[in-house]
């Protein structure tokens, strides 16, 4: 079975902002996305919480990656995390 993932703009906009240092380039701003939105997401795929699920869709609300079953959009948080 396959699963993809779907960042959505805003969300992909405030970790490049957040991170993105001039002198480095593009390494922090790849290190913020894996502690911001990689790093979640794969907790919640190892706990099973998106067992048959195919599509995931991430969005930003109140600072925070939300992840989303794009089949019938049931919104599972991505902070709080254990």
């Amino acid at each position: 079975m396959s699963s993809s993932s779907r960042w959505t703009t805003r969300l992909r906009n405030g970790s490049s902002k957040k991170y993105y240092q001039p002198s480095y380039g593009a390494r922090p701003m790849r290190k913020g996305d894996t502690k911001e939105i990689e790093d979640p997401l794969s907790e919640h795929l190892l706990k099973g919480r998106f067992k048959g699920t195919h599509k995931i869709k991430a969005v930003l609300e109140a600072n925070t990656p939300v992840f989303i079953e794009a089949d019938d959009a049931a919104v599972l948080s991505g902070s709080g995390v254990n």
